[in-house]
């Protein structure tokens, strides 16, 4: 390119520097000779567009975006680092289920005699407690249970009343209770103690 040729480039690239959006047309006559414009190329005329200048807010921006680019891929390089120093949780195993046992022979057989010493219903009172923690005795050796021994039941309490008058039905006490007769000698307290005496004194338990 001649010296006038540069020479217009040059002024063509200064004019583009008045407006930070100006685009540069270079275009080619018939004869081949170039020349560069801010305006598009003429008919018949070949030519290009040359990349539009850019300004300083948009290399900024494109700058910010490269920025952000960079970090956003040093952030992921570390989250793959991290994941590969973390160990592989490993799988626990299932818990073993504990099969249920079955109870023994001789447990059954105790079991079976305690339940058939609880139903019968012709024993005392004593008797029955005897018998009862006799068999919860033999449930708890042979079953390995701790199934608590039946307990006396505590003494009654006996009372000593005084009878002031009788009538067909009833004796009453010097408290005005009345007690109904029974039988022969035995009355019945209030409370459902039994009562038995004669005349003023009486006992109730």
């Amino acid at each position: 390119m001649n010296t006038k040729g540069l020479a217009m480039v040059a002024m063509v690239l200064c004019s583009c520097t008045l407006s930070a959006t100006a685009q540069v047309h270079r275009c080619a006559d018939a004869t081949g000779k170039l020349t560069y414009s801010d305006q598009p190329c003429q008919a018949g005329q070949a030519g290009a567009q040359i990349e539009q200048r850019k300004t300083a807010e948009v290399l900024q921006q494109e700058r910010a975006e490269a920025a952000r680019a960079h970090q956003l891929k040093a952030q992921q390089q570390r989250a793959e680092q991290d994941a590969q120093r973390r160990p592989t949780p490993t799988t626990s195993p299932a818990p073993t289920v504990m099969a249920q046992t079955q109870p023994s022979v001789e447990c059954r057989a105790a079991q079976k005699e305690l339940e058939f010493v609880s139903s019968i219903r012709t024993l005392s009172g004593a008797e029955k407690r005897s018998r009862m923690n006799a068999a919860i005795s033999g449930v708890n050796a042979s079953c390995g249970t701790q199934t608590p021994l039946i307990q006396e039941p505590p003494p009654p309490v006996i009372r000593q009343i005084v009878m002031t008058h009788c009538d067909t039905k009833f004796c009453y006490d010097d408290r005005g209770a009345a007690y109904g007769r029974s039988g022969n000698g035995v009355l019945t307290a209030p409370d459902g103690q039994t009562c038995t005496g004669a005349g003023m004194a009486w006992t109730c338990q």
